[in-house]
């Protein structure tokens, strides 16, 4: 009688197939938060500590058991960055002040991880790819007097590429045979600047098994 009744409940706490079986693919999405590190998009000055949010998209295909092939895609909605001690120099001298910004940016990775479990999976892995950095409404504004007063410098916008590397970790919770919640936090590493970032985004996923 014992032995029915945990067979039953293992029946329902478990699925019938582990995510991680050969052969599975799978589509990923979800919000993402980024916790990043931007320097003035013109000029020199104080880098400034700031967080963006956003949506990713993903897919996944199991090569074995425990090690997936993985793309993914982020984009970031723009958010304000204010930059202290920023100077520029132009030809009509040079101007120090708080930079003033909107900043939004979008990558697209592709990787692979490892995964171990069944219902509950750990995952960890790494990704390479390219990020776009848009820096909007860049404004230079003198901060010392009792109103802020732009030096008017018509900045305009500046975008940036960069190759990235990411390194990442996470979990992810089986809720039946083909959906899934994951959270997966990531550390982006830049080529040659640009943002640094912390990523974390919460995604569901569905699967389908090819063989």
């Amino acid at each position: 009688m014992h032995g029915r009744v945990l067979a039953t409940l293992l029946a329902i706490a478990m699925p019938l197939g582990a995510f991680a079986d050969r052969g599975a693919f799978s589509l990923d999405a979800g919000g993402i938060v980024a916790g990043v590190r931007a320097d003035p998009a013109i000029g020199s000055g104080d880098a400034v500590a700031g967080t963006v949010a956003g949506v990713t998209l993903g897919t996944r295909y199991a090569l074995t058991n425990r090690l997936e092939l993985t793309g993914t895609a982020d984009w970031f909605a723009a958010a304000p960055f204010y930059n202290d001690d920023t100077t520029i120099v132009t030809e009509n001298g040079t101007f120090r002040g708080q930079m003033q910004s909107r900043v939004s940016r979008y990558s697209a990775k592709i990787g692979a991880q490892y995964v171990r479990g069944l219902t509950w999976r750990i995952r960890a892995g790494a990704e390479i790819g390219w990020t776009r950095t848009t820096s909007e409404r860049l404004d230079l504004v003198d901060v010392t007097g009792a109103v802020p007063r732009s030096f008017g410098l018509g900045l305009g916008s500046r975008t940036t590429d960069h190759l990235v590397v990411v390194g990442l970790a996470g979990v992810e919770w089986a809720i039946s045979d083909h959906v899934s919640l994951a959270i997966t936090p990531r550390v982006e590493f830049p080529f040659g600047g640009g943002l640094m970032a912390m990523t974390v985004p919460l995604t569901v996923a569905y699967s389908w098994y090819m063989l």
